[in-house]
């Protein structure tokens, strides 16, 4: 149904690398949140930065929201680059048969994991926040 290419000598599915590129460009825009939020120390519109439903107007104490999201949308940017470089490097090891098919769940499961961290960390904020 969908391709196929060699890479480094190895086959691998478009819809694999495609997975790890997403990661890789979540990781990159919450990183560029990070830097923004810290630089300009305001509201902007972003889907990550505000928690569902609330708008910026409504904040409690913004300077403390910015303090509390600054390191963990950080954090979880550098996260997810590290999920996007552990999503290539299983599909490599894979690849090459080193390793049997149960690091294809830990490719699966720790990025859900980091997103799910993230949603229990914008529901607290939205929380205590506003």
């Amino acid at each position: 149904m969908f391709g196929s290419f060699t890479l480094f000598g190895l086959e691998f599915s478009l819809l694999d690398l495609l997975m790890a590129a997403l990661l890789l460009g979540t990781g990159i825009y919450c990183i560029y949140t990070a830097i923004r939020v810290r630089r300009e120390c305001g509201f902007f519109e972003n889907k990550l930065l505000l928690p569902g439903n609330c708008k910026p107007e409504d904040c409690a104490d913004p300077d403390g929201f910015f303090d509390y999201i600054f390191p963990r949308i950080l954090l979880f940017g550098i996260a997810m680059i590290l999920c996007a470089a552990l999503d290539f490097g299983v599909l490599c090891i894979v690849r090459m048969g080193l390793t049997g098919l149960w690091l294809y769940w830990v490719q699966l499961v720790v990025p859900f994991g980091c997103f799910a961290w993230y949603i229990v960390l914008q529901k607290n904020a939205a929380k205590r926040f506003w």
